[in-house]
């Protein structure tokens, strides 16, 4: 079972399809997650659930670890994701290019949740 984390809140909907088949860890606070916080919350996790608020950068890749083989962005762009950064340790790095309506994020959630060759262990 793969370790997701969810670095700030998304609907009910979504956490509910990750942890169907996934350990999630979720911030869950009302208030955006602070950068010492993010870096504690993703160690260790194998996918990565983030908002433009978040700077996927090498620092973050480093705090999750060298496990960390996808980020799932739910936002129109990824101005907040170093792509070399993810690329230079093998971390696919998506996005909502449609937007991040609730639709395509519920989409989004259970395409992850669901069949995401990343997310599969044995």
């Amino acid at each position: 079972m793969a370790l997701v984390v969810v670095t700030n809140r998304i609907p009910a909907e979504g956490l509910e399809a990750l942890r169907a088949e996934h350990e999630v860890r979720a911030w869950e606070h009302e208030e955006c997650i602070s950068r010492a916080d993010c870096l504690r919350l993703v160690a260790g996790a194998d996918a990565v659930v983030t908002l433009l608020t978040e700077k996927v950068d090498g620092e973050f890749l480093d705090a999750a670890g060298p496990q960390l083989q996808v980020v799932a962005n739910v936002a129109v762009g990824y101005n907040n994701i170093d792509v070399a950064a993810c690329q230079a340790r093998g971390v696919i790095a998506t996005n909502t290019p449609q937007g991040a309506h609730r639709d395509h994020r519920r989409h989004g959630f259970r395409a992850h949740a669901h069949g995401h060759p990343a997310l599969r262990r044995g």
